[in-house]
């Protein structure tokens, strides 16, 4: 994996872009993890990611683990504004 991540590095650029950003949290997670063994814990993780990404957001755009949560961006075609009145 590290050796991929290298590679794909040598190549990356930078690009801006209008996004809208969802970040999913697991509530309780802290105590839930306290309960249960870490095998049961990291297979619920799993299980969490592979719902949230195929069921309720398979269009994201990019995805970021957070731990026991998700960073998702979705791209936003809307218009820029012209200006910003203060």
């Amino acid at each position: 994996m590290k050796n991929e991540f290298l590679s794909l590095l040598e190549t990356a650029q930078g690009q801006s872009d209008f996004v809208i950003a969802v970040v999913a949290d697991i509530r309780g997670f802290s105590e839930f993890s306290r309960r249960n063994e870490s095998p049961n814990t990291a297979m619920f993780i799993k299980r969490f990611y592979v719902q949230l990404l195929t069921k309720y957001f398979p269009e994201a755009a990019f995805v970021k683990p957070t731990g026991d949560g998700m960073l998702m961006t979705f791209p936003y075609c809307g218009r820029q504004p012209e200006s910003v009145e203060i």
